[in-house]
């Protein structure tokens, strides 16, 4: 199975922890496995689906890439950020099995998945039809929220506090100028909502959250890093893959060390 990440800077630019879990990834599988993406090829495949990427984020650009390659020919997509602690080969199949998508479910309220993690058999419908509908949404040029007059700010945190799906509503995208953070989940979930087929196929999903994933980071972030190897290796082998932070790499430091000596 083919295994995607992103380094807009290319691989080679990439901050030492990044370089590491990607040896991580490759340990684990192997290295014809791994594509490690750049941001002109990135914007290349965006551009081939008929949307501009010049005025989009490096975050939603890397959200439509990763829906672009999974729905075209299926695979994994994995930030440059997770530490992998087990092989695929030894979970996901089975939870691709109920209907060939998997993706953590998240406990944040505003949204129902986390999208560092995505897996899919290709062609499934799920992935097209979620590839089709941001793709038609960033075809009208849009800007970040970050951009938008502070009233506009307001109203966005009011809509994702009341109602966050309707930010990928027709009656609501038709006329906005400013996207989202997270448009990428809003889209799943409107999708989820209007189209009955979309939501059985989500319903089917194994829903595991995504906590778990972020305990080793949570851990790290709180003790500075300064954990003995046996906490460490218990927190880094209670599930198969962890969400770092590749800004503040020296808490990690001894977590990955940790990890280094046990799977290379």
């Amino acid at each position: 199975m083919q295994i995607y990440t992103l380094w807009d800077k290319g691989l080679a630019q990439a901050p030492e922890l990044i370089q590491r879990l990607n040896a991580l990834w490759i340990a684990l599988h192997d290295e014809g496995s791994v594509k490690v993406l750049n941001g002109e090829e990135m914007d290349a495949l965006i551009a081939q689906a008929g949307v501009d990427p010049s005025n989009l984020t490096v975050q939603v650009r890397s959200d439509l890439v990763r829906l672009i390659l999974l729905a075209d020919g299926g695979g994994v997509w994995a930030d440059a950020t997770l530490l992998p602690s087990a092989p695929l080969g030894t979970w996901l199949t089975t939870k691709l099995g109920p209907v060939g998508f998997y993706a953590h479910s998240t406990p944040k309220s505003d949204r129902i998945l986390d999208s560092w993690f995505l897996s899919a058999h290709p062609d499934n419908p799920l992935v097209a039809a979620w590839r089709d509908t941001l793709i038609d949404y960033f075809r009208t040029p849009r800007l970040s929220y970050k951009l938008a007059p502070k009233w506009d700010r307001l109203k966005r945190e009011i809509r994702r506090a009341l109602s966050p799906a309707s930010f990928a509503s027709d009656k609501v995208a038709r006329n906005a100028t400013y996207f989202p953070y997270h448009i990428v989940s809003y889209t799943l979930d409107n999708l989820c909502r209007t189209k009955p087929e979309i939501g059985e196929i989500w319903r089917r999903v194994p829903k595991d959250s995504g906590e778990p994933a972020m305990r080793l980071k949570a851990e790290c972030n709180r003790t500075g890093g300064d954990l003995d190897d046996a906490t460490l290796h218990k927190l880094i082998f209670a599930h198969p893959v962890h969400k770092l932070n590749w800004r503040t790499t020296e808490k990690y430091e001894k977590a990955v060390t940790v990890a280094e000596r046990a799977l290379l």
